[in-house]
């Protein structure tokens, strides 16, 4: 499962893009679901300065 594969990793840019393709998967199962993986994802990326994964989390 994607969200256990969260946990190992080393880099932080790695986690940004899964938690943006953890939120993806949650869009069609439960749009509320989606929210806190992609709201992450957004302040992660806004912290790194990784803007590949603010836009996605957008």
């Amino acid at each position: 499962m994607l969200i256990s594969e969260l946990f190992k990793l080393d880099k932080f840019e790695k986690a940004i893009d899964l938690l943006n393709d953890i939120s993806y998967e949650f869009r069609r199962i439960s749009s509320d679901s989606m929210v806190p993986y992609a709201e992450k994802a957004l302040a992660w990326g806004t912290d790194l300065n990784y803007v590949r994964g603010e836009s996605n989390s957008s």
